[in-house]
């Protein structure tokens, strides 16, 4: 069953089960949180075991640092890649989205007068790194009606394009590409396909072996439920064997804990896995929250999570419609995703509105002229509630 179709299948969350599940949220009890496309919240669970690994940290130092933390990595490494569908020597652990991205941009086997295809409109972490390298060519594609089509990317085709570069969901309206059909496309050309994936990865299904995909990364601070300041590169095997070795220190040798032997020896023997891009010491209090919040959301299912958002959102759409307000987010089968972009009634200003809602505790942002939102599976209806009533009394 493809991922489309399991969405489709999955129900929403239950009462019951919502209730426990944004019991982990204690925010939500001071807000009507809409702003996960901007900032996830953090659950109970997570919080408690950064803290507990900081507590180890004060306890043990280096004790727990050398037979403690490795496993914690390794287990929070097969964890996160089990929920992508990927296998753990795909992946490492990042700083955030721009990091993998950079990453791959500075390391990947580019050629003279390689040619790369980037969305315009696309966030500057999915386009500078690929902008400013030198002896890279930039082609732009550019969304119509806020959506990029599988033939404006064959039509844009040239015969030195070797990589497309997309936002999984772009940022600003939501727009989902359609990832399996893209990375056919990609695939049967001969180039790579890489994706940033931070408005993806904790609401939609991903299935790395799935999907035709080089490289993607994402930070864990939105919709994965994670901490600011890590996050996921992933990479592909067979890529990952023709990329130049960049980025490394000690971290990335194949046996970095290697007790014997002098250090000055400078063993160039790096690892094979994507570890390797992991130069130097780790955020293990990151990583320890991560692995907590992906193996809840794993036991969730990502499916039924889906669900929820869509949900959700199609309830929101109709709502806001019937008060004048309009859609700017692609809505279509494989298009939708958990960000909303609504433009106000003529004459009303959405910043305004931005501020409104925030003094009624109702969190949200605003851009290009309209409420910018993130539903999670952690949203209610009651939480739609709110934010049509308050929409519904229009300033004077």
């Amino acid at each position: 069953m493809c991922a489309r179709d399991s969405v489709a299948s999955s129900k929403p969350f239950d009462s019951q089960e919502l209730s426990e599940i944004r019991s982990e949220f204690p925010a939500l009890r001071r807000y009507v949180y809409l702003a996960s496309n901007g900032l996830g919240l953090l659950p109970r669970r997570a919080a408690a075991a950064a803290k507990a690994t900081l507590r180890k940290l004060m306890l043990d130092g280096i004790v727990f640092e050398i037979f403690q933390a490795p496993s914690l990595v390794e287990r929070a490494r097969a964890r996160v890649a089990a929920f992508l569908g990927a296998s753990a020597e795909d992946v490492a652990f990042c700083r955030n989205t721009s990091e993998g991205l950079l990453w791959f941009a500075s390391s990947a086997p580019w050629q003279p007068g390689d040619e790369v295809l980037l969305v315009w409109g696309s966030h500057p972490t999915t386009v500078l790194p690929f902008l400013v390298r030198q002896n890279l060519q930039v082609r732009w594609v550019y969304p119509r009606d806020g959506r990029v089509s599988l033939e404006q990317f064959a039509q844009a085709w040239s015969e030195r394009t070797r990589c497309v570069v997309v936002s999984w969901v772009e940022f600003h309206n939501g727009f989902r590409h359609d990832l399996e059909k893209l990375g056919t496309l990609v695939q049967q050309r001969g180039a790579w396909l890489v994706c940033d994936a931070v408005q993806g990865w904790g609401a939609l299904p991903f299935r790395a072996r799935a999907l035709s995909i080089g490289a993607a990364a994402a930070g864990a601070q939105k919709w994965l439920l994670g901490p600011p300041g890590i996050g996921v590169f992933y990479v592909d095997k067979s890529l990952r064997a023709r990329m130049r070795v960049e980025h490394v220190g000690a971290g990335s040798l194949a046996d970095p804990h290697e007790p014997e032997g002098p250090i000055v020896a400078y063993d160039t023997r790096f690892a094979s896995s994507a570890r390797r891009f992991e130069e130097g010491s780790r955020n293990l209090v990151g990583i320890a929250a991560l692995e907590r919040s992906v193996q809840w959301l794993d036991e969730l299912g990502i499916e039924r999570i889906a669900a929820q958002i869509h949900a959700l959102t199609a309830e929101l759409v109709e709502r806001v419609g019937e008060l004048g307000w309009t859609v700017s987010s692609p809505r279509g089968a494989n298009e939708w995703s958990g960000i909303l972009l609504l433009r106000p009634p003529a004459g009303e200003n959405a910043e305004q509105w931005m501020h409104r809602l925030h003094e009624q505790h109702i969190a949200i942002n605003h851009r290009e002229g309209c409420l910018h939102l993130g539903v999670h599976f952690y949203n209610s209806v009651e939480d739609l509630d709110a934010l049509v009533a308050a929409l519904a009394h229009r300033p004077r």
